[in-house]
């Protein structure tokens, strides 16, 4: 799956556009922080994990705490995995580019 895909499918159930748009709008930021090394990757997925925590609190209060951490735990994974998918394939375009000049 894509960013994207992920962020779709993270924010799936909430109703509130804004709510939404605040969502993929920080972790598109994160991405951007990850691919230019601003941040450390386990600043990033800390980051990531209380994203996701509040996401799925916000869709489901009635899960008990454990399972709303374990889920957000899933949910950072999935997306570090693919923040360092697209940038190594980024990375790997770049090089490509580069010698065919």
């Amino acid at each position: 799956m894509t960013v994207q895909a992920l962020i779709m499918s993270l924010i799936a159930g909430i109703q509130d556009t804004r709510t939404r748009l605040e969502v993929a709008r920080t972790i598109h930021y994160l991405h951007e922080v990850y691919k230019t090394g601003r941040a450390s990757e386990a600043e990033i997925k800390k980051s990531l994990f209380e994203v996701a925590l509040t996401v799925i609190k916000y869709k489901d209060p009635m899960l008990t705490d454990e399972e709303a951490k374990e889920q957000a735990k899933e949910w950072a994974e999935k997306l570090m995995n693919e923040f360092k998918m697209e940038s190594m394939f980024a990375l790997t375009l770049g090089r490509m580019n580069q010698f065919a000049l």
